[in-house]
């Protein structure tokens, strides 16, 4: 099995329509793995990305979050510029109906380019499952507070040599569920947390590798 493609979610009815874009797709080697979280428990994206990584059996992994479809070519083109020691992102385009799309930056690039660390997206990216293990997983911390854990992954990883690329031929289109449901956690985001963890990493205070992923 050369891909597990992960998706953790607090809204299960955007998984249809993943499954029905997985369905398509022209490269059928892959495991899909979903956790499924309630918000009135709070707030673990991280604890639930570490969980996935855990029971992932593939490679590569393939970061889709839910309410993202993708054309049927989307897992071919990600294990032709796949890399051991690359985070590579898609593109993405936000949408209320499936046809008026409003492209992020990522489908303005003009080629396969690297990126900084911190421009990475995790909505759709592959990443090689051992980079997850050299760094030892994402920081269960940031479960204190909503977003910016892509980039505190990033960061660490970058420490460790790996390298950030945008891959703009690969465009999926992300339902803008943000503007139909209230996000229940948005208000809990807390940037001074997360610049003093960024801080402590560049510096060597805090640990590169984590704890939350081993290799038994």
């Amino acid at each position: 099995m050369k891909i597990s493609i992960i998706t953790p979610t607090i809204r299960p009815k955007g998984l249809a329509i993943i499954q029905k874009s997985l369905a398509q797709q022209t490269v059928q080697d892959f495991e899909w793995l979903i956790d499924i979280g309630i918000p009135s428990r709070g707030y673990d994206l991280n604890k639930a990305l570490n969980r996935l990584l855990k029971r992932a059996r593939g490679e590569w992994i393939v970061m889709w979050q839910d309410y993202i479809k993708a054309p049927p070519d989307a897992l071919k083109k990600f294990l032709e510029v796949a890399d051991p020691k690359k985070f590579i992102t898609g593109a993405c385009g936000k949408t209320l109906n499936w046809k008026d799309i409003k492209w992020d930056w990522r489908a303005n690039r003009k080629s396969f380019e690297e990126i900084e660390y911190y421009e990475w997206e995790a909505d759709f990216a592959i990443v090689p499952l051992k980079a997850f293990y050299d760094i030892g997983g994402y920081d269960e911390e940031y479960d204190q507070y909503w977003s910016n854990e892509n980039v505190n992954t990033a960061c660490r990883a970058k420490m460790l040599g790996y390298t950030f690329w945008v891959l703009p031929n690969n465009q999926a289109i992300h339902f803008d569920h943000d503007k139909v449901f209230k996000h229940p956690f948005r208000h809990t985001f807390n940037p001074d947390f997360h610049n003093k963890k960024l801080d402590d990493i560049k510096i060597g205070i805090a640990p590169i590798k984590l704890p939350y992923l081993n290799n038994t």
